[in-house]
């Protein structure tokens, strides 16, 4: 993510990086698929989440459930546990504004600065000075 570097690499420690799970209500396999990368950081961590992250972007014409259990397969995920997790919503007060996070975007992709939301759809620029 580009604009993400670019702000770590300007502004370094004074500037932390969250990313939340914020599925769309329209879009209909989203909040599975938020659950499954939840499910994936429980089994593997922060690697996880964002392994099984890059795979719905690049397969987000099927997030079916057919196609996350594909995807938790190649990653070498406990097949029983992940549609056990998926079954009861065990992430559920995770994702969105169940979270407790301030920052309710309206859109994708959103980068929320404090209190400010910012839908990111172009480069990141700051002025010098």
């Amino acid at each position: 993510m580009p604009t993400v570097d670019s702000l770590i690499e300007r502004y370094g420690d004074r500037v932390r990086f969250v990313f939340r799970d914020y599925p769309l209500p329209f879009h209909v396999n989203a909040r599975a698929a938020a659950e499954a990368a939840l499910e994936a950081r429980a089994q593997r961590g922060d690697s996880g989440y964002f392994a099984m992250h890059d795979l719905l972007f690049e397969n987000q014409t099927d997030l079916s459930r057919p196609a996350l259990e594909r995807f938790t397969s190649a990653l070498g995920l406990d097949m029983v546990r992940f549609g056990r997790a998926l079954d009861t919503h065990v992430h559920e007060a995770s994702i969105g504004a169940a979270s407790g996070s301030r920052c309710l975007p309206a859109g994708t992709s959103a980068l929320c600065a404090e209190r400010f939301t910012h839908v990111v759809a172009m480069a990141f620029s700051l002025k010098s000075g």
